[in-house]
């Protein structure tokens, strides 16, 4: 890739109070070949500029721009097999509802408002039978259009608040009643960056108070695709790297923006698996660190535990809290259910586990009305979680993720 080649940057621009371009609630628009998003309710411009390597190095440098990064590929954090093969005659449990103690929780997540930025969602599953139209939201960041082409979206979903397939629970959350769907990765199209931050954007515009994302930034797809039009591989890599790096600084600032965004008036919680590199089971020190957006800041980065509290092999370390994350039992892609293993899996316990915090923190009712409420579900996630002594620290963080009582 030539410096006088253009590629694809996103970038963040805050607007001022008196911006004309926000007098309506959301426009999306094409504006000097720049693919636009501007919110009225986050006052945030969210645009993908195709720029040579100078003239990207001027948009750093205008101060109004508050992020500039290369668009990168997004990877679905795909999940592992099953270690054992489900069985149509074994006792179904979801045994990750014990672990965290949801099923002693007093509190639901009711008046909390969940977004899942995934695959998408099979709507018409069981699971989310209780949604109708006003309270499932679904957008598509991917151009293929809505539905969950995987399963990985649907499985997820479920898990945070989906209710009972055949007498079986499977929800941390189920008193979730208002759930926003963004559709980062599709099947064909090749998601990006771009999906990824706009939807976040989206869903703080949409009322969010917890973000679950279990995908991940893919330096190494990038690598691939610059070897591949015939740069050196170490060439390839180091703009990788670079692209890879102005990435964490644009996660960085943006989840600075959203997470207490003055002009929302309420706060978010972003939540995203570290990722499923790791290779325990071959050698305890082939260990992979956490990837975007989880290493960022301002993001609770999750990993993955076994039924006996043991570490998954394929979870990476770095994160501040673990969860459930093999053989974890939830809604199959088209009906019933379906075991799946990974830190994609471990996420969505603990989004479930902090709608029940905010519940708990600010009522049923008074959710909307109380916004400032960060930092307490921060701490109460993080204080009441269960230490696992006999795993390395760097590889759970403070510990097992607990409901309230």
């Amino acid at each position: 890739m030539s410096r006088r080649e253009k590629t694809s940057y996103v970038v963040v621009r805050q607007l001022e109070q008196d911006d004309k371009r926000i007098t309506r609630q959301s426009i999306s628009a094409q504006e000097s070949g720049a693919r636009l998003r501007i919110s009225a309710t986050t006052r945030l411009e969210i645009s993908v500029q195709q720029a040579t390597e100078p003239e990207a190095r001027s948009l750093r440098e205008d101060r109004r721009n508050r992020a500039v990064a290369t668009c990168m590929p997004l990877r679905l954090i795909r999940p592992r097999p099953r270690s054992v093969p489900l069985d149509s005659s074994e006792r179904l449990s979801a045994w990750g509802l014990d672990a965290v103690g949801a099923r002693n929780s007093t509190v639901s997540g009711k008046g909390v408002v969940v977004a899942i930025l995934d695959t998408g969602i099979n709507r018409a599953h069981e699971a989310f039978r209780r949604f109708d139209a006003g309270s499932l939201q679904e957008r598509d960041f991917t151009g293929e259009g809505n539905g969950d082409w995987h399963g990985h979206g649907t499985h997820c979903a479920a898990t945070i608040f989906g209710g009972p397939i055949d007498g079986v629970r499977i929800g941390v959350a189920p008193g979730v009643s208002q759930v926003l769907i963004g559709k980062v990765i599709g099947k064909h199209s090749k998601s990006s960056t771009e999906a990824l931050v706009k939807a976040m954007e989206w869903a703080v515009a949409e009322g969010a108070h917890v973000i679950s994302m279990s995908l991940s930034v893919n330096p190494i797809a990038m690598a691939k695709a610059l070897i591949a039009q015939r740069l050196p591989g170490d060439v390839a890599w180091s703009q990788a790297l670079k692209a890879y790096r102005e990435n964490t600084r644009l996660f960085d600032t943006l989840c600075s923006l959203l997470s207490s965004n003055p002009y929302v008036g309420r706060e978010t919680l972003f939540i995203s698996a570290s990722g499923n590199s790791s290779r325990r089971d071959s050698d305890a020190d082939h260990v992979v660190a956490a990837e975007l957006p989880a290493s960022s800041q301002h993001m609770i980065a999750v990993g993955a535990v076994d039924a006996g509290r043991r570490v998954a092999a394929f979870s990476n370390s770095d994160p501040l809290l673990v969860a459930p994350g093999v053989d974890v039992l939830s809604a199959g892609k088209n009906s019933g259910l379906r075991c799946m293993s990974g830190t994609s899996m471990a996420v969505p316990h603990v989004a479930g586990c902090a709608a029940l915090w905010i519940e708990k923190f600010c009522g049923e009712s008074a959710v909307r009305r109380h916004p400032q409420w960060l930092q307490q579900v921060k701490s109460a996630l993080i204080n009441s979680a269960v230490p696992l002594p006999d795993a390395h620290p760097d590889d759970v963080g403070v510990g097992l993720v607990q409901a309230p009582a």
